[in-house]
């Protein structure tokens, strides 16, 4: 016989029957006395407050005047804070009173589910007359918080390693798992050994750790940030941040007794592994002259390599200041002639956006030539600026000489339109033993921009001649673009551009021409962009028609998609499709075919994907290898990459690559390595790159790349010097060192926002400063008790030029001490740090003076005599402690030693009744 299972289905449905159906039963007397209740509401759910009310309704059905009280029962998860009620009942038929119910939720362990608050209505002597409870459902908590202890820590010269902690604290009604990492910048070492923290609710955790700051580039620096970053177990991140300051007893503003330029010294060895490896070395790096002005220095060689030469040597010099820019060496620029090889370069630019530049070319690199160039941008009226290019480039080996000049006039019509129009001459000289040509041209063009809060219109067009000068020679270009905004996120446009260039064979321009492109683009566009994503779709008419005059065109109907999706600043995903019919108009044999372009590229975090899929030829000299030749004409290619730090100082990038075409049938798969390895405090930096094609070893490089910071001085920097401040206990008045006064070592004051402190003969040293005024202030940070100034607590002196040594007398002083006493609930287990809270002393005169406490809760002041509001900062406090009496009133005397508390009050919890 089978035993049965006890219903628990059925009780739980009974009990929460019950519950629902509690409104109708309420006035049931459970002691038979003549009292009814009624809750305003029978269950309630917490939201996530703490704090909730009820209202209870006692209906008196007896005839006698009856004196009552209340009662509460609740579990440990709930504080009733109404206070116990009085009342009483007269005979009138009927009597009803309603009184309020406050209460509050109790953070405990696994204090969960639905808790009972049972309401009593008791006589005087206490017995129990009628009862009745309402419900309340506390879901699972996970809040938690957590502080650090010391978010601003200074470190001493002599010191190597700073203590800090910090406390996670559970502050939900169940258990919960944290884990931290603590990350640092490469110039300090954290001493700890992260450990999971396990904590039971209203639990806390004090994690300790080290900062080890013996580390050669701390000792550089002044200052450096340390993130904790905390995390629970549903993946809840908080971080918390420590400011780490070193003090010196040298204080310096980052200048140099000597001007020195931070070269950098690079050698590289390319295309190792293969026939041809070649070597070369560059030199880099500038130097500060001064406010606003700097060298930039940068230097390479020819590639050094076995039975070869090269001409890749490249290098300049540039002195830069706020209004002029001087280059001297190898230029690089594109006038509409390719301006490249030695030369010297000015550029003067103007704070109202003017500038005037000209340079000039001495030699090719590949070519005996010159060019000289004249560039301009000038306002003439608030709405019309003019802009000019004069050109004048003398080609010696082809023996040509052109000029050319073109001229913008840039018109605000109205406030946010912009019409620009252009034009210009052309002239060539061409000189041959057996002929001599000349010809004249010319250049017109316009642009029109306008930017409405609907629309965007660009449109604009420029016509060279045939015999213009330079590489645009017979170009026509085309730009028209106009959008319209349909909604906030969705825009729609059209778009026409067109590309027609003639490249005409130098030595004879009138002859015949060489190679022509003329391509055009009409098409419609759809945009749409969200604060995440944009999406595009263009369909358009392309017409491609290249090589020569005289070959096909290829006329395609084309639709492009592109979408982008950014799930945050390091992850997101692009997708880009490219549809097209080709057909060839003028050629009617050729037939027309679909061709497709797709990518996909994916990245997370420091991993990335791509994928690219091309069927048919798309562009126009695939198209033209194409139908000569029909085939089947495929390519897949397919990367995926991974971005490793193995460490502070060390980088790798991994690329893994696939591709495959047809009709050849070539496959190919290849693995790139970037390799990064640094050392700040030697300057040095050590790249590898290598390229790996299994089953092609021929192809098969490494790149290596030594990178050397140097620092070499130039001159001797005229506008520094050196002096010292000494700090000293001025026992007999007279303002002056003397050998019987005590100097004070180790003491901590502010100059002109830096923190120092004085070294062990109570010197601070001001190595390499400018002549100005120092501002110090003592007030804040100074260690010393009983002792201030005889200038007052903040001074300022101007260096002047014979100066060596200055001397600050101390004095005895009055001086204010005191404790926050906290008064504490032993029932609670709400915790509060007295540390790091700042203490205000206002005197009466205006003058404010502050300082922190320390981990006890202690402070202390030296003040001058006078009359101050002392007063403690309430913004740090809450609800459950904050200070009896904030602010108090103390009127000092010379010398007086003075002590003022402030006294810290929590919160009282409310004591819940609870009858048998």
């Amino acid at each position: 016989m089978k035993k049965r299972k006890p219903a628990y289905n059925f009780l739980i449905w009974f009990l929460l029957t019950g519950i629902s159906i509690s409104p109708f039963f309420s006035s049931a007397q459970t002691s038979g006395g003549n009292f009814n209740l009624h809750f305003l509401k029978d269950s309630l759910q917490n939201s996530g407050s703490v704090f909730f009310f009820n209202n209870v309704t006692i209906r008196y059905t007896g005839t006698a005047t009856r004196k009552i009280k209340l009662g509460f029962q609740a579990g440990p998860a709930i504080s009733i804070i109404s206070a116990l009620s009085s009342m009483e009942f007269d005979n009138t038929s009927n009597s009803v009173k309603v009184l309020p119910i406050r209460f509050t939720i109790n953070n405990g362990k696994h204090l969960q589910g639905w808790q009972e608050i049972k309401v009593q209505v008791q006589d005087e002597k206490g017995s129990e007359l009628s009862s009745s409870s309402f419900y309340v459902n506390i879901p699972e908590s996970r809040k938690w918080k957590a502080t650090v202890s010391t978010p601003s820590i200074v470190v001493t010269g002599s010191e190597d390693k700073v203590p800090f902690s910090f406390t996670i604290e559970n502050n939900g009604n169940t258990d919960e798992t944290y884990t931290y990492k603590i990350v640092s910048d490469q110039s300090v070492n954290v001493i700890n050994n992260p450990q999971p923290v396990k904590l039971e609710p209203g639990a806390n955790q004090v994690m300790n750790a080290q900062i080890d700051v013996n580390n050669p580039r701390f000792k550089k620096l002044s200052s450096e940030e340390i993130v904790i970053e905390i995390k629970s177990s549903l993946g809840e991140i908080k971080n918390l941040n420590i400011h780490l300051t070193r003090i010196s007893s040298n204080y310096t503003e980052n200048l140099a007794a000597w001007r020195s330029v931070p070269l950098t010294l690079e050698l590289n060895a390319q295309n190792l592994l293969t026939e041809f490896p070649f070597y070369n070395v560059g030199l880099f790096g500038n130097i500060k002259m001064g406010k606003g002005k700097r060298l930039n220095v940068f230097y390479r060689t020819n590639n050094f390599q076995k039975d070869a030469g090269s001409n890749t040597e490249t290098g300049f010099l540039e002195y830069q200041t706020d209004r002029w820019d001087y280059l001297v060496g190898y230029l690089n620029e594109f006038n509409g002639f390719i301006v490249d090889g030695l030369g010297v370069k000015i550029r003067h630019m103007l704070p109202n956006g003017d500038q005037y530049q000209a340079y000039g070319l001495i030699k090719g690199r590949n070519y005996d030539g010159q060019n000289i160039t004249f560039n301009s941008r000038t306002t003439l009226t608030p709405k019309l600026r003019l802009s000019s290019s004069l050109i004048n480039n003398d080609d010696k080996t082809l023996h040509v000489k052109s000029y050319a000049s073109v001229f913008t006039a840039d018109y605000d019509v109205l406030k946010k339109t912009t019409l620009s129009l252009s034009g210009g001459a052309g002239y060539e000289k061409i000189q041959k033993i057996k002929y001599d040509t000349a010809v004249s041209s010319s250049v017109v063009g316009y642009k029109i921009q306008t930017f409405g809060k609907k629309y965007n219109l660009i449109s604009g067009v420029s016509w060279y001649s045939k015999n213009y000068p330079g590489l645009y020679r017979g170009s026509t270009i085309h730009n028209h673009d106009f959008t319209y905004r349909l909604g906030k996120k969705i825009s729609a446009g059209a778009f026409m551009s067109c590309n027609k260039r003639i490249f005409s064979n130098i030595t004879d321009s009138i002859l015949y021409s060489q190679f022509n492109i003329d391509d055009k683009e009409y098409g419609i566009k759809t945009i749409w962009q969200g604060a995440k994503f944009n999406f595009s779709f263009s369909p358009s008419l392309f017409y491609q028609h290249q090589d020569s005059a005289n070959s096909f065109v290829a006329k395609m109907y084309k639709a492009s998609t592109y979408f982008t999706y950014f799930f945050n600043s390091t992850s997101f995903i692009y997708v880009s499709e490219n549809i097209g019919y080709i057909s060839f108009p003028d050629m009617p044999a050729y037939k027309p075919f679909l061709t497709l372009r797709n990518v996909i590229n994916g990245q997370y975090k420091n991993y990335g994907l791509q994928f690219a899929y091309d069927n048919a030829p798309y562009f126009y000299f695939e198209i033209k290898d194409n139908i000569l030749n029909p085939s089947a004409y495929q390519r897949m290619q397919f990367l995926a990459f991974w971005n490793i730090r193995l460490g502070k100082n060390i980088e790798n990038r991994v690329n893994i690559g696939y591709n495959k075409e047809l009709p050849n049938g070539s496959q190919q798969k290849q693995i790139i390595n970037t390799f990064k390895y640094t050392l700040p405090d030697k300057g040095l930096d050590f790249l590898v790159y290598t390229q790996l094609i299994p089953g092609n070893a021929e192809s098969n490089i490494i790149n290596l790349t030594l990178r050397k910071a140097l620092n070499v001085p130039l001159f001797k920097n005229q506008d520094v010097k050196s002096f010292s401040l000494r700090l000293f206990k001025d026992q007999n008045g007279n303002r002056v060192y003397d050998a019987s006064d005590e100097v004070l070592a180790n003491r901590k004051l502010v100059v002109n926002g830096l923190i120092v402190q004085s070294d062990d003969k109570g010197i601070v040293n001001f190595k390499n400063v400018v002549k100005k005024t120092y501002e110090l202030d003592f007030s804040s940070v100074s260690n010393l008790r009983g002792w201030i100034p005889m200038q007052g607590l903040k001074q300022s002196f101007t260096l002047t030029e014979n100066q060596r040594e200055i001397n600050i007398a101390f004095k005895e002083s009055a001086s204010v001490q005191g404790k926050l006493l906290l008064d504490k609930d032993d029932k609670s287990s709400l915790s509060f740090e007295p540390g790091g809270i700042r203490i205000t002393a206002l005197a009466n005169t205006g003058e404010s003076y502050f300082t922190l406490t320390d981990a006890n809760g202690e402070f202390y002041f030296n003040l001058p005599s006078g009359q101050y509001l002392l007063f403690v900062n309430e913004t740090v406090f809450d609800e459950n402690f904050k200070p009896a009496e904030p602010s108090r009133t103390i009127d000092l005397q010379p010398q007086q030693k003075l002590e003022v508390n402030f006294e810290i009050r929590q919160k009282r919890r409310a004591i819940n009744i609870k009858k048998g």
